[in-house]
Formats: structure tokens, sequence, C-alpha cells
């Protein structure tokens, strides 16, 4: 009996050693073959994506991949919006007293161009060390030295903060750019994957897209850092107030291939120990939905940064 308990227990042993160790996916590959859209929420004029308009920080993990392609791949786009500046403090939608009037023209402008790029980050296919910034329909080509961004084994950290005056571009925690900049998005769409608006869609990336955040407000160096240093990015033991300024998070952190790519941010404030926030933003998901192209398909990926 002692001999027959002891096989069943090595039988048993054995079984467990071949299951495989399934792990959930880390990144979405698109392949230039669908785009990521996070539609303009318009819960109402401070609780939507109008957060880029003044203090943010953005955050986005990508790496390319070796297909071929002759058009030049969108790593995130926001357009439409071509018109000045200002803070709408009491939410009607016009132009008050003691409002930003940028020209001084003493009216609120709401010309719309499709067209218009606000803000974008594209690479170049035939050259695989250089990235364009564009900032109000403006580009700005960079060559970096020992980074291939159409290789699906470096992945990257993208990361973009705005002061409500200037805008400064963070590649791998190195600054590679600053532009004083006032930028207006009220209503545009966030594409990941692609430039484009509700319309029409264009230069799709090719690679893979890993982790998306959005923040209201400019993080500090040392968090900046750790979220390029930690291989497990948005740590779930951060428990200070930073974590009270997480207004968007995207992950593919699935163990099933989705088309609802959910806001999560929720999900790290229920990881704090301690409520030290009023998470009144889980109040307004920013929900993602990932598209593909006619008869094209986007599958997801365990690789990731």
């Amino acid at each position: 009996m002692i001999l027959i308990s002891i096989f069943m227990l090595l039988l048993t042993a054995c079984t467990n050693m071949l299951i495989p160790d399934i792990q959930n996916y880390k990144s979405v590959h698109l392949n230039g073959n669908g785009w990521i859209q996070i539609p303009n929420q318009n819960y109402n004029c401070t609780n939507d994506l109008r957060v880029f308009d003044d203090n943010f920080t953005f955050e986005i993990y990508f790496s390319g991949d070796n297909k071929n392609t002759n058009s030049a791949g969108t790593i995130f786009s926001l357009t439409g919006k071509q018109t000045e500046n200002f803070k709408d403090s009491n939410c009607n939608g016009e132009l008050d007293e003691n409002e930003i009037d940028s020209n001084e023209d003493g009216t609120l402008d709401i010309e719309v161009n499709d067209e218009f790029v606000v803000l974008a980050v594209q690479n170049d296919p035939t050259v695989n060390n250089l990235l364009s910034f564009y900032i109000n329909d403006i580009e700005n080509e960079i060559l970096f030295e020992d980074k291939n961004f159409n290789s699906e084994d470096e992945f990257h950290l993208l990361q973009i903060t705005s002061n409500g005056d200037s805008i400064f571009f963070y590649i791998d925690r190195d600054k590679i750019l600053s532009l004083k900049a006032d930028i207006m998005i009220q209503g545009s769409d966030l594409l990941i994957g692609a430039r484009g608006n509700q319309h029409d869609v264009s230069n799709p990336w090719s690679g893979y897209i890993d982790e998306v955040r959005l923040w209201n407000d400019i993080l500090s160096d040392e968090i900046m850092d750790m979220h390029f240093e930690s291989s497990d990015k948005l740590i779930n033991t951060m428990q200070d107030s930073s974590l009270c300024n997480l207004v968007g998070l995207w992950t593919f952190n699935y163990e099933e291939e989705k088309i609802e790519i959910n806001d999560e941010k929720c999900n790290e404030a229920e990881n704090l120990y301690y409520n030290i926030c009023a998470f009144e933003i889980c109040e307004y998901p920013l929900n993602a939905t990932l598209y593909t192209f006619p008869g094209l398909e986007v599958k997801y990926s365990r690789k990731g940064f």
C-alpha cells in the first residue's frame, strides 16, 4: 500500500511538471493591420481626454517589427483640432470673462481640420533609427544612435510631458526634444498605432504596443526613471499619491485576445494599501477598441518591454 501511494505521488508530481505554465499576453502585435482607438468620452469638460490640454504625462512602451512597408508607421496620434486654446472653466463651451483667449479676438473658434496633426510620433521604414515628432502639424525629425525602431527585439519607452507651455519628449529616459507649444485637442480621439480621426485612418504601426498610460500631471523624474528601469512597469506596490493622477491605463495582459481594451486604472487603485486618493476618476473610464483593416487581423503577443 505504501509503494502504491509513493507511485501515485510521483505520478502526480510528474503530471504537474508536464502542465505548461500559461502566461498572460504582454503586448498587441499590430503588424500594420490595425489600431487602438480611445474615443473622447466627453463625460464633462474636465474629465475626458482634454487632460492633454494642460499638464500631462503620456507613456507608451513599443517596438517595431521587420515587416517591409513603404509608409511611415504612427506610434500614436491626436488630430483634428486647429483653433485657439482656452480654459472653459464653467464648462459652457463658450469663451467667457477671465478665460484664456490666445489671439485676443474675443470669440471661440471651433475650426476642425481632420488633417491637422496636433500631436504624433512616427517612424521611417527606410531609416531604422529615425523618429518624427509632430506638434501642431510641424514635423521634427531626430536620428538616434544605437537604436533600431524597426526591430521586434528592441522595446522602447516613449514619454511625453507638458507643463501647459512646453512639450518634452523622452525616449528611454533621454530627453530628446523640447518645444514651446500650446496644444488644443478637445474632442479628439487618441489613436494608438495609426494616424487619423473618427472617420479616416492611415499610416498603421508595424510592431508591438506593450502598455499605454495617461496622467493628468507631470510625473517626477524618479517615477519616470522607475517606469523605465522596472520590468514590472506600473508597480503594484507604488503607494504614493502619484497614482492619484493616473487618468488612463491600457494594458494587454489578458488570458485571451480581446477587442475591447478596458481602462484599467481602477484596478491599480484597488491595489493600494491605503485609501490615499479620492478615486472619482474611476467614474470616468477611457475604454478603447481594437480595430483591424478589412480582411486583416491583429494578434496578441507575449513579447514585452
